[in-house]
């Protein structure tokens, strides 16, 4: 079996090794320094189609597939970690995920803007008690009416402290175990969710770390990814 890259392959990693030399490299010591992941950095890497791997061009991706998102990854990390561990949990556990199992409204709202970097995207699993284990957090969300209160938090969450959107988990029927998860479409901005400073952390600096507050987050069924008990699963394909 041949496991050479194709010519289209060589030239995609070859353009991702040339923008990470002129944009990230020269850089990388002041993120890691810093701690902090520059905004303008965002943008260029939308720019470059480097936000929206396997997305497709009409809701503003780049096309491509996921062996495109390993080949880009790979190199990204060799510039900087913190920077391949920021972009890649945007990339890969939001902007992917909300693709392949967000409505077409939902596509048409998140897609364009996390694609071309303007905005920031965090998938939010882990808690203080349970880790990321998905059927022991404590996370609810009540329904009311045709609504629900999320009301619990999330810790060590990649890129909490400055995203914009949030694929956040929460159990809808305690009961159900791993039957009464769903996951939630949430924004900053909306009433009751806040996050922390980020955490100061040994390694991956550049890449900031922190935690979700949620109190009394009061959100529609247009937020709901997926479909109401079905939480695991669009977890599982998006992972």
């Amino acid at each position: 079996m041949d496991f050479s890259l194709t010519a289209e392959q060589e030239a995609f990693r070859a353009a991702v090794e040339t923008f990470c030399a002129r944009e990230i490299m020269p850089r990388a010591a002041d993120i890691d320094r810093q701690d902090e992941f520059p905004p303008d950095l965002w943008r260029k890497m939308g720019e470059m189609g480097l936000l929206g791997i396997g997305v497709p061009e009409a809701y503003g991706g780049s096309g491509g597939d996921i062996f495109d998102s390993y080949l880009a990854g790979e190199v990204i990390a060799a510039a900087s970690s913190g920077v391949a561990l920021s972009s890649g949990a945007h990339s890969y556990l939001c902007v992917y995920n909300l693709f392949r199992n967000g409505t077409e409204a939902q596509r048409q709202r998140y897609l364009p803007d996390l694609c071309a970097g303007r905005k920031v995207g965090a998938l939010c699993i882990t808690e203080p008690d349970s880790g990321s284990d998905a059927v022991g957090m404590t996370t609810r969300a009540t329904p009311e009416g045709d609504h629900f209160v999320l009301t619990g938090g999330k810790t060590w969450i990649t890129n909490a402290p400055i995203a914009d959107v949030f694929v956040l988990y929460a159990k809808t029927d305690p009961a159900a175990g791993a039957r009464g998860i769903t996951a939630f479409l949430l924004e900053r901005g909306m009433p009751g969710l806040s996050t922390s400073a980020p955490i100061d952390k040994m390694g991956c600096k550049g890449s900031p770390t922190g935690r979700i507050f949620l109190d009394g987050v009061r959100v529609g069924p247009e937020q709901v990814l997926g479909t109401v008990g079905n939480g695991v699963h669009v977890l599982m394909s998006g992972l």
